[in-house]
């Protein structure tokens, strides 16, 4: 089964903006999304969180929509409205029926470009986001989720939680929020796309009429990380049915043509039910209920990681089973029929995603991001059906050594459980992880500190 061809338009308008449109046959809905090229990695220290913040905050009514009025004008036409913050991107996107774009970019637009910001909604909003924070602090795997980049890349923009602190959420000012929106809301950092039943000339008519952005250029970005935690095994006290343990390691960015051996790998490793981690932790010794592997791309570096959630009893076999794995793949590598299934699967899973108008969406911004252009999905599968097992094994030779992995553990555990793999054992609190402009002033596991 081949894929269907897919007819992607690229436009940049005058101002800069880039505009994406992909038409969909057989669809009577249109997915639009507005990435803002800038997330928490690009914020301030001082006042980190702002990115979520605004996201959180253009929702509360613009210069000609109510908060109330946001939501129903797209609901009663039967559509959804939502956003989303990540490290390098913030994104608003809306699902309409085809007659009712029109309604779904002015909305945009407005929330994009003319969000009101009022200083008492901030205050309100402030104690929505706090309340959101608490959550992930009361959900150990959530926290354990946005403890491990700090490990990973130090108290570097890449580290520091999406979220912000707690104390630097309580301090957020409107001014910051104006200024950060003025130096990061421009249209030379802004993709606009659609995918589905979309007329492109039409759909850029409609842009160029409700989002009117300044030109201005952005300025070039730099980023420097570091971690003092390579070659550890860090251990976080903290009350917990599971203990979380995750082990990674840095790699590199989605411009990187290792991202193609490093897909495979990922897969025959711990991505997939199939996968070796998967049959041998989960199947065979049963010490885990959920045990993947996953990767993170960004501009500059990325990462690769395993997670998984074991009872305290069990996390000494866990990770002396995983770091066997990983000695075992680096060591012999894998089989030609390990590698066809790998391929296999991951044709299909694209296969499969090319039937999504979102997922199909997402990429084609992610390529534009990173990469500048769209990468067929015809181009991935070739150059992954030209990977060869050597190749994978000279990538697991690559990024398994030990003194640039960094793990972690956190939960009822302790320096005892843990086994000598090579990795340097350290237990700290989430207080030292967490510098104090970072810290949790809530809440502090320092009583669970052994």
């Amino acid at each position: 089964m081949d894929f269907l061809p897919i007819k992607i338009s690229k436009s940049v308008l005058d101002n800069g903006l880039r505009v994406i449109t992909i038409p969909m046959e057989g669809r009577r809905s249109a997915t639009i999304g507005v990435w803002i090229l800038t997330g928490s990695a690009n914020e301030p220290k001082e006042f980190l969180g702002v990115s979520h913040f605004i996201e959180h905050i253009v929702f509360k009514g613009t210069k000609n929509y109510s908060a109330r009025r946001i939501v129903a004008e797209i609901e009663r036409k039967g559509g959804s409205i939502d956003a989303y913050t990540a490290k390098e991107e913030t994104c608003y996107h809306s699902i309409m029926l085809y007659d009712d774009i029109d309604i779904a970019l002015k909305i945009l637009g407005e929330i994009v470009c003319k969000p009101a910001i009022r200083e008492e909604d901030i205050e309100l909003e402030r104690q929505v986001i706090l309340s959101e924070m608490n959550e992930v602090w009361d959900d150990p795997g959530a926290l354990a989720q946005d403890i491990f980049p700090l490990l990973l890349f130090g108290d570097s923009p890449l580290g520091r939680p999406i979220f912000g602190s707690f104390k630097t959420v309580k301090q957020i000012t409107r001014e910051q929020m104006l200024l950060f929106r003025e130096k990061h809301y421009l249209a030379k950092n802004i993709i606009i796309g659609a995918s589905g039943m979309i007329d492109n000339k039409q759909f850029i008519e409609e842009i160029e009429k409700y989002f009117n952005l300044s030109s201005t250029e952005l300025p070039p970005r730099k980023m420097a990380f570091s971690s003092d935690y390579d070659g550890k095994i860090i251990i976080i006290p903290y009350p917990a049915q599971q203990v979380h343990f995750f082990l990674g390691t840095r790699t590199f960015p989605y411009s990187s043509e290792l991202r193609y051996p490093l897909a495979l790998l990922d897969i025959i490793l711990g991505q997939s039910s199939a996968s070796r981690l998967f049959q041998k932790i989960r199947e065979e010794m049963g010490l885990a209920y959920v045990v993947q592997s996953f990767s993170e791309f960004y501009q500059q570096t990325g990462f690769w990681a395993i997670y998984a959630g074991a009872a305290p009893k069990h996390i000494e076999k866990l990770i002396v089973e995983t770091m066997k794995q990983l000695k075992k793949i680096a060591n012999e590598g894998i089989s030609d029929d390990e590698l066809d299934d790998a391929k296999n699967y991951l044709r299909g899973r694209l296969l499969l995603s090319a039937e999504n108008p979102w997922n199909v969406l997402s990429r084609a911004i992610e390529s534009e991001f990173h990469l500048g252009k769209f990468v067929p999905f015809e181009q991935t599968v070739k150059k992954l059906m030209m990977i060869t097992p050597e190749q994978i094994k000279n990538l697991a030779q690559q990024l398994f050594i030990l003194e640039n992995m960094v793990a972690m553990a956190l939960g009822e555990v302790d320096e005892k459980m843990i086994p000598d793999v090579g990795l340097q054992i350290e237990t700290k609190s989430i207080a030292e992880i967490f510098p104090d402009n970072l810290g949790n002033e809530i809440k502090s596991n320092s009583d669970y500190l052994a």
